[in-house]
C-alpha cells in the first residue's frame, strides 16, 4: 500500500508502508496522509508499531543456551534430583 507523505521541506510524495516508519523516526517528514485525514508528526497521536525501532537501554532477557557456571557453583547447591555431568 502506498501512502502520501510530506517531506520536512514541503515536497509531497507517495511511499510504501514499509517505508513510513523509518521516514518517521529519521524525522525526514513532517506528516502522512490517514484515512481520517492528516497526521502532523509532533502535533498528532501516532501509535508505536512495535517493531520498534531500536532499544538501547541495558538487556533484560535471560540469555539463551546453558547458564554460564558462577564463582560458587557445585554440585551441592543444585536442586535435589539433578544429573551431574
Amino acid at each position: 500500500m502506498m501512502i502520501r507523505i510530506k517531506y520536512s521541506d514541503g515536497r509531497y510524495d507517495m511511499v510504501k508502508a514499509s517505508h513510513l516508519d523509518h521516514l518517521i523516526v529519521t524525522r525526514q517528514i513532517s506528516g502522512f496522509k490517514r484515512q481520517s485525514g492528516w497526521v502532523v508528526l509532533g502535533r498528532d497521536p501516532i501509535r508505536n508499531r512495535g517493531k520498534q525501532v531500536f532499544y538501547l537501554g541495558p538487556e533484560r532477557r535471560e540469555p539463551m543456551g546453558p547458564r554460564p557456571k558462577t564463582k560458587g557453583d557445585c554440585a551441592a547447591s543444585r536442586s535435589p534430583g539433578a544429573i551431574r555431568a
